[in-house]
């Protein structure tokens, strides 16, 4: 008897102990990540299981030129259906601690950092008609790249796309016609900071593999785009009216 009263004791601790494990496991988020693959047809290619893409590579005078798309189920077999519109290119310094610009298709700002009000950005709206804002609510105290990995590479990466959301938000505030579209498409970038960073030897990715021709044309056409932005703001086209936030 005291046997067998032993072995229902012990059924009954073994028991709880499998239910706190089991409540523990589903309480445990799970973790995402970001993979890195470098060196694929000129870019090196950041993309997450539920769709975040991101090319970036260095241009001419060591910038890192970064292109973003969020994919979407339901837009087409590889969810490339209207992906132009929804594609941003942004322009960050070589030491990834300031963001310089930010264009799609919709329009684009070119961004200055002042250490006491902030932000400034010099933008276009769909419509080609150039404005400012002054004084962006934003964090402006970039931290340049300590080291050259991958990760930390793609961890400041993802630090200035939630910049330009942010900017992006203010810019959108004065009802500019296409930044709403822009605020879309960087909106899913607030969730990457969050994201683990891992850097598998090559692309497997069939799904990727689809979409990358495509992207980088719109990488091409996107650059074409932001070098007549910068033309025509460098050229005084742009009417400073020197918004406040």
């Amino acid at each position: 008897m005291r046997n067998i009263l032993i072995c229902f004791i012990g059924a009954i601790v073994l028991c709880c102990a499998c239910n706190s494990t089991k409540k523990q496991s589903r309480n445990t988020p799970t973790k995402k990540y970001i993979s890195v693959v470098e060196n694929v047809d000129g870019y090196n290619v950041a993309y997450t299981e539920d769709g975040h893409t991101i090319l970036y590579t260095n241009d001419s005078t060591g910038n890192y030129s970064v292109y973003y798309v969020k994919f979407e189920n339901g837009a087409g077999k590889y969810g490339l259906k209207s992906i132009e519109a929804k594609t941003v290119m942004l322009q960050i310094d070589s030491t990834l601690s300031s963001l310089k610009s930010f264009v799609s298709f919709h329009g684009g700002s070119f961004c200055e950092v002042d250490s006491l009000t902030g932000y400034k950005a010099y933008f276009f709206n769909e419509r080609l008609k150039g404005d400012s804002l002054l004084n962006i609510d934003v964090p402006v105290e970039g931290v340049p790249l300590q080291e050259n990995g991958v990760e930390q590479i793609v961890k400041h990466i993802c630090k200035w796309l939630d910049v330009a959301y942010s900017i992006s938000l203010s810019i959108n505030k004065y009802n500019q016609i296409g930044w709403n579209e822009i605020v879309y498409a960087l909106e899913p970038t607030h969730e990457l900071q969050s994201f683990d960073v891992t850097a598998p030897s090559a692309l497997y990715d069939k799904k990727i593999q689809k979409r990358l021709p495509r992207l980088n044309n719109i990488a091409k056409e996107l650059t074409y785009f932001h070098k007549k932005l910068q033309e025509q703001m460098i050229n005084n086209d742009i009417i400073r009216n020197d918004k406040k936030e």
